[in-house]
C-alpha cells in the first residue's frame, strides 16, 4: 500500500486479513527506496457504539472476530514507503461454516445490494442521500486518499454505517483493550539466536488472542549461507511467505506416501514466495552463501510447536537404540556411532565462524551445499533485528 492509500471497509470473513472466525494480521511495513526507514498505517474497525483504531507498524500482529467491519489506511509518510499484510483465512475449531462467498466481502456490495426504499428506511436519511450512492460508480479496493479528504471520507456518518452490520455483544474481540498495543514479532524474545540467525514462534500462550483460534504464527531469519536443520512439526502444517532475500526449500514425504501422490521437492524461492509444507512431513530452509533468507508465516495450530530435529543435541534419532538404527539404516553399530558422536561433543549445529551461545541452536551454515548462488541481493532490512543479529555475530566471531 503507497503512502496515504485506504483500503475500503469490508465485512462478513474480511479483505486480507480476516479468517472465518478469526483474522491474524501480520503487518510488514518496508520501503523500497530506505533500507533504514518502514512504513506505518491505522486498523479502524467498529466494535459496540464505537468506531476504534489502532496504529501497526513492521511486525504487529492483529485479530480480527468473524464478521468484524473493518478498513486499513497506510501513513502519510516520505515518498517510496509501503506497508505490506499478510493475512491467513481459517475457521475455529467449533465452527465448521464455509463460505461460497470466499474470504471477505465489501461493504460497498453489501449495501447496494438492496434497493433504495429498503436502504433509506432502515438508515433513515433523505432520498437524495441514497440516491447518490446508488449513482456512483464502484471504486477499486484500494484507492489513494488525499489528506484534504480523509474529514470528509471518514465522517460520522461511515462510522454509523459500519456500526450497523455488527451486533453490540462483542465480547472477546480486540478492542477489549483499547490501550494494549498489538503484538509484535520484531520485539519478541526469540526461541533460537545464534551466528547463523533466529528464529520465534507465537501460540496462544506468547498472544492471548490466539486462545480461541487454531493459528500460530512463526518467523525465521537466516543469515548468509545457513540452514535450518532437517526437521518436520508433527502438530501443524506450515504456510510460509519470503520476505526477504532468496534460499532453498527442501520438503521430502513420509515413507509411506504413493510417488503419485507425494514427491520429495527442492526448490527455490525469492522476496514475496509462499511455500508450505504439510505436517509430518521432513523440511530444511537454506539460505544462499550471498544473501540472508527470511520469512514468516503461520501454522495450523496454536498448540506449542516442538519440532523434531534428524540432527544436532536435540536430534530424534538419539531416543532410539543404536542397534535398531543401525538395523534401520542397515549398517553397522560403529557407523551409527560416528553418525551420532559429533552431536555429543558440541552444540547441534556449528557456525561458519565460531561456536554457537545459545541453547538449543537450530541453525547451521549450508556453505556449498546448495550448488548455485543467489544472483541477486535484497534491499530490505529488518532494521531492529539485524542490529541485535549484527552484535550476536560479532561476538561470535571473538
Amino acid at each position: 500500500m503507497l503512502k496515504e492509500t485506504l483500503v475500503f471497509p469490508i465485512s462478513i470473513l474480511a479483505l486480507l486479513f480476516v479468517v472465518a472466525s478469526t483474522t491474524l494480521v501480520s503487518a510488514e511495513a518496508y520501503s523500497h527506496r530506505h533500507a533504514s526507514t518502514v512504513g506505518s498505517g491505522t486498523l479502524s474497525w467498529a466494535d459496540d457504539d464505537d468506531l476504534k483504531n489502532v496504529k501497526i507498524r513492521e511486525g504487529d500482529i492483529y485479530r480480527l472476530h468473524q464478521g468484524s467491519v473493518f478498513y486499513v489506511q497506510s501513513s502519510l509518510e516520505a515518498e517510496g514507503h509501503r506497508l505490506r499484510i499478510y493475512a491467513i483465512f481459517t475457521n475455529s475449531e467449533d465452527d465448521i461454516y464455509e463460505p461460497s462467498v470466499g474470504a471477505y466481502s465489501s461493504i460497498t456490495d453489501m449495501v447496494l445490494g438492496f434497493d433504495s426504499r429498503v436502504l433509506q428506511a432502515a438508515f433513515k436519511v433523505p432520498e437524495d442521500v441514497i440516491e447518490e450512492l446508488m449513482r456512483a460508480s464502484k471504486p477499486p479496493a484500494i484507492i489513494h486518499v488525499h489528506a484534504v479528504q480523509k474529514e470528509k471520507i471518514f465522517g460520522d456518518w461511515q462510522a454509523r454505517l459500519l456500526k450497523a452490520f455488527l451486533g453490540s455483544n462483542r465480547g472477546g474481540f480486540v478492542g477489549k483493550h483499547k490501550k494494549k498495543k498489538p503484538y509484535n514479532v520484531l520485539e519478541a524474545d526469540p526461541d533460537f539466536e545464534n551466528c547463523n540467525g533466529w528464529s520465534v514462534t507465537v501460540d496462544k500462550k506468547d498472544m492471548h488472542l490466539l486462545k480461541h483460534s487454531n493459528v500460530g504464527i512463526f518467523m525465521v531469519n537466516l543469515t548468509k549461507g545457513s540452514m535450518m536443520a532437517p526437521h518436520w512439526n508433527p502438530r501443524a502444517s506450515e504456510i510460509a511467505i519470503v520476505l526477504e532475500g532468496q534460499g532453498m526449500v527442501r520438503v521430502l514425504c513420509y515413507s509411506s506416501a504413493k510417488e503419485s501422490e507425494c514427491r520429495n521437492m527442492r526448490y527455490r524461492v525469492e522476496e514475496g514466495d509462499v511455500f508450505t509444507v504439510p505436517r509430518f512431513h521432513p523440511m530444511a530452509q537454506m539460505s544462499f552463501n550471498n544473501d540472508s533468507f527470511v520469512f514468516m508465516g503461520f501454522s495450523t495450530s496454536t498448540k506449542k510447536n516442538h519440532p523434531q530435529y534428524l540432527a544436532g543435541k536435540k536430534s530424534a534419532l538419539k531416543s532410539l537404540d543404536k542397534e535398531i538404527l543401525a538395523f534401520s539404516f542397515n549398517v553397522s553399530d560403529s557407523t551409527i556411532d560416528d553418525l551420532l558422536k559429533p552431536q555429543k561433543e558440541s552444540p547441534p549445529m556449528i557456525s561458519a565462524v565460531g561456536s554457537e551461545r545459545s541453547n538449543g541452536p537450530q541453525m547451521v551454515p549450508a556453505k556449498e551445499a546448495l550448488g548455485f548462488p543467489n544472483p541477486r541481493l535484497s534491499s530490505n532490512r529488518l532494521s531492529q533485528r539485524r542490529r541485535r543479529l549484527r552484535s550476536t555475530i560479532n561476538s561470535c566471531r571473538l
